[in-house]
């Protein structure tokens, strides 16, 4: 049992402390709720001068002592022993030389050279709780047994390491939130340790007993085929006698065109179409200038053209959705598929190209040779501007006058008038 000690104005209540009482400057040993052993004396200072000794007490009061009026060094001890030797003890002034400081229970007193040693080692075996009337007990204090604790973790490796016992609930997020309750805190596994929570007997509630379930339909025909899926009844298209269902290329022949087509509905991006599609029999269908198709998502892509540059081979594809061009390219090096990327364009609006109906108002060519004026005509029946005379020419023909302006403003311009 640890020995307290208390330094305050109120007096504690833990027996077997030690009290500071720093009101009246004396050590006190609580062995009560308010009940103490007082120690110590009312002195607080003592001077000695001119033969008079003053002894200062705690309260502030003085003792005043003429040493003058003693004779002998008896006297004065025995005068200063009255005077001194009083302390109290629970309140009651007694005489310090008949104290006698004992220990009781776990509590030992021992006198070293006057020093006066107070201990207590042996902590009591029994405490009666009722007499807990106040304060708060801290958590650690209560026994486990005593609360409902709850342990989130993340596994059930998590949960064997957690310091449960037996009552203890463990939430395993890493087995769908599901909650197991502890039922042997000594078992080595999980299985013996935890036992899964239930919803009793919601578990095996009949399907009749269900209040407010929807119907639901026991056959396909009492479906609404909303998304127009396919039915048995409806009969499915051929190519080649070859049925369209499963997965696999298909080649389509006839009609003056042969098309080999892949498909790579599967393929999730664009990187992975490559993929599917086989480069030896992609390599023969463009060998024998095949049509060559690609299936990606709902869009059907057609092979237009090769690019070689350095040791790559670039395959070209297009398809146009929505006013849109899209290009698949897919790249061979050392005869083995490189990449495949997919790119789009925008394809301009018709407003930006002008049409033949846009030139109906415009000359052509053929109405030019019959309808208006030739080179030829123009030199044998209009004048040429050869014929014109030049200006100076034109001047000699007329006779001049100066004439003078005056303009509104008062300005002055002056003219040369030519006079047929």
């Amino acid at each position: 049992m640890n020995l307290k000690f208390y330094k305050t104005g109120t007096k504690p209540t833990t027996i077997g402390s030690l009290w500071f009482n720093t009101t009246t400057k004396r050590i006190e040993l609580i062995t009560g709720t308010s009940t103490s052993d007082v120690y110590g004396s009312d002195i607080q200072d003592a001077t000695y001068s001119n033969d008079i000794l003053t002894i200062e007490k705690i309260d502030g009061s003085e003792i005043t002592i003429n040493l003058s009026d003693y004779a002998t060094s008896s006297e004065l001890e025995n005068s200063l022993a009255n005077k001194l030797n009083k302390i109290k003890v629970n309140n009651s002034t007694v005489n310090s030389t008949n104290l006698n400081i004992v220990g009781s229970g776990g509590t030992t007193v021992s006198n070293n050279s006057g020093t006066i040693t107070i201990s207590s080692e042996t902590a009591p075996t029994s405490f009666d709780a009722s007499a807990i009337t106040s304060g708060t007990i801290a958590l650690e204090r209560l026994p486990k047994g005593a609360l409902e604790r709850l342990f989130i973790v993340s596994s059930e490796n998590d949960a064997m390491n957690a310091d449960c016992q037996e009552g203890d609930t463990v939430q395993v997020t890493g087995n769908d939130n599901k909650m197991y309750f502890c039922v042997n805190g000594s078992a080595t596994t999980f299985a013996n340790k935890f036992r899964e929570y239930t919803a009793g007997a919601a578990t095996s509630v009949p399907w009749s007993g269900v209040t407010g379930k929807p119907s639901i339909p026991s056959k396909v025909s009492q479906l609404e085929n909303d998304s127009n899926f396919l039915t048995s009844h409806q009969e499915l298209k051929t190519i080649n006698n070859e049925s369209i269902i499963g997965s696999g290329n298909i080649t389509i022949e006839g009609g003056g065109e042969d098309i080999v087509l892949f498909d790579c509905s599967n393929a999730t991006y664009e990187s992975s179409i490559k993929d599917y599609i086989p480069i030896s029999d992609f390599k023969t269908a463009l060998s024998q200038n095949k049509t060559i198709k690609i299936k990606w998502g709902n869009t059907f892509y057609t092979y237009v053209f090769t690019d070689d540059f350095n040791s790559y081979n670039a395959f070209y594809f297009t398809a146009t959705i929505s006013g849109a061009l899209y290009e698949i390219r897919l790249s061979t090096k050392n005869n083995v598929w490189y990449g495949s990327e997919l790119t789009s364009f925008t394809i301009p609006s018709t407003d930006n190209f002008i049409t033949t109906s846009d030139l109906s108002d415009y000359l052509k060519i053929s109405d030019a040779n019959t309808t208006y004026l030739k080179i030829t005509d123009a030199e044998s029946t209009y004048a040429k501007t050869t014929d014109i005379p030049t200006e100076p020419t034109i001047k000699s023909m007329f006779s001049t006058e100066t004439w003078t302006f005056t303009m509104e403003n008062g300005t002055e311009i002056t003219k040369t008038i030519y006079i047929a």
